[in-house]
């Protein structure tokens, strides 16, 4: 993805909810993120996981998220889709949500189910929109706060 801008500001800190079950989420997971060379990096990252993302818009209030580790040999493809002011749903792109002449086109029919290479900006794109327009599965909930911001210090205690 080329031409990507910090849509997010130059330093952002996210707030991820994940697995959700009951209606409640079962995983909290926090990272920093700085604006560097084009792309956000992730502060104090464990090199073996996604440590990089940049985006760019897709339809409505829907992104394109491109996130890949520091070796930049395996990328991972999300739709955020804005639901409040700093506040995303996060899913994965998933090809199952392509017609079958178009997943059989770009994931070839030989890949195994959840593989995909997908080899041009078009195809990617191909991919997102199917996704955008299927029901979310495997959801997150991304809440951008800026770097720094301690949340308890402004929660008031529970009595």
């Amino acid at each position: 993805m080329s031409n990507a801008q910090p849509v997010l500001g130059r330093q952002f800190a996210a707030h991820v909810y994940r697995r959700f079950d009951g209606g409640k989420a079962d995983e909290l997971k926090t990272a920093a993120f700085r604006w560097k060379d084009g792309v956000y990096v992730k502060d104090g990252a464990d090199e073996s996981t996604l440590t990089r993302f940049v985006s760019e818009p897709l339809q409505g209030d829907d992104t394109l998220i491109q996130g890949w580790n520091s070796t930049g040999k395996m990328y991972s493809y999300w739709i955020g889709r804005k639901v409040m002011q700093g506040a995303y749903l996060v899913f994965p792109v998933d090809e199952t949500n392509a017609a079958d002449a178009t997943r059989n086109e770009v994931c070839m029919i030989a890949q195994p189910q959840g593989f995909c290479i997908v080899k041009t900006h078009e195809q990617l794109m191909a991919m997102a929109l199917a996704t955008a327009r299927a029901p979310v599965k495997n959801g997150e909930i991304a809440v951008i706060v800026e770097d720094g911001f301690d949340f308890a210090a402004t929660t008031p205690a529970v009595k």
